[in-house]
C-alpha cells in the first residue's frame, strides 16, 4: 500500500537528503530526471530536492506535464478514441528536450509551454544563476541527455491509494488501462535509471550492482 499523504513529504524529504549527499560538489551545471508512474512521488521529490539546492534561486524545475500536445480533456478524449495515443506519442518530448540543452549550454532564460484549461500558451522561465536543472515525468528518463537518472520505483497500483487521495485518476476501466500501459514503459526505462528509489525512499544505485 502507498504512503499516507503525511508521510508523502517526509519520505521526499528523506530521499532527497540521501541523493544530494551523493551529488558532490563538482563545478558546472548538472541535470536530475526523475521518472516513475502517476503517483510515485515525482512532484514531491522535485520539491524537496529544490529546497535543499538552493531554492529556486539556484535549481530550477521542469515538468513533462507542460509538454502534452493537447490540453487535459482533449488528451484524454484522444486516449478513449484511439488505443495507440499513450506515452511519448502524448507529449512533445523533442520540445523538452530541447530546453534541457539549451539550458547545458548556457541559456539564462527558457521558453515552457503552458496550458490555461485547454488553450496553450507560453511563458518565460528565468534560469540565470540556477547551477542545477531537475525534470520530472513519467517518461523523461527517455530522454537523449546527459544528467542523473532517478527512477521511482513503485507501480500503479501500489500508488492507486494515494492518487484517490489527491483526487486523481479515479480508477474506471479506461484509467486502468492507460496506467497499465503506461507501467510497462515506464518499467522499459529501469536499464537507463542511475539510481532507484523503492516505496521507502530508500536509494539502490546502478553503480553497486543493483
Amino acid at each position: 500500500m502507498s504512503a499516507e499523504p503525511g508521510s508523502w513529504i517526509e519520505r521526499a524529504a528523506r530521499t532527497a537528503e540521501a541523493l544530494v549527499a551523493n551529488l558532490g560538489s563538482a563545478p558546472g551545471r548538472r541535470v536530475l530526471l526523475i521518472g516513475g508512474e502517476s503517483g510515485s512521488g515525482k512532484t514531491s521529490l522535485a520539491r524537496a530536492l529544490v529546497e535543499r539546492l538552493g531554492g529556486r534561486r539556484g535549481c530550477a524545475v521542469l515538468s513533462q506535464d507542460d509538454w502534452y500536445h493537447l490540453g487535459p480533456r482533449a488528451n484524454e478524449a484522444r486516449r478513449r478514441a484511439d488505443p495507440s495515443w499513450r506515452g511519448l506519442l502524448e507529449l512533445e518530448i523533442g520540445g523538452l528536450g530541447a530546453a534541457i540543452t539549451a539550458w547545458c549550454g548556457g541559456a539564462s532564460q527558457l521558453t515552457v509551454p503552458r496550458f490555461e484549461g485547454e488553450q496553450r500558451t507560453e511563458r518565460p522561465l528565468d534560469v540565470s544563476g540556477t547551477a542545477t536543472l531537475v525534470v520530472e515525468g513519467t517518461f523523461v528518463l527517455a530522454l537523449p541527455v546527459d544528467g542523473l537518472r532517478i527512477l521511482l520505483t513503485e507501480d500503479w497500483r501500489a500508488t492507486e491509494v494515494g492518487r484517490l487521495a489527491r483526487g486523481r485518476d479515479p480508477m474506471d476501466p479506461q484509467s486502468a488501462e492507460v496506467l497499465a500501459a503506461e507501467s510497462t514503459l515506464v518499467q522499459a526505462q529501469r536499464s537507463r535509471a542511475d539510481v532507484w528509489v523503492d516505496a521507502d525512499g530508500r536509494l539502490e544505485w546502478a553503480s553497486q550492482g543493483g
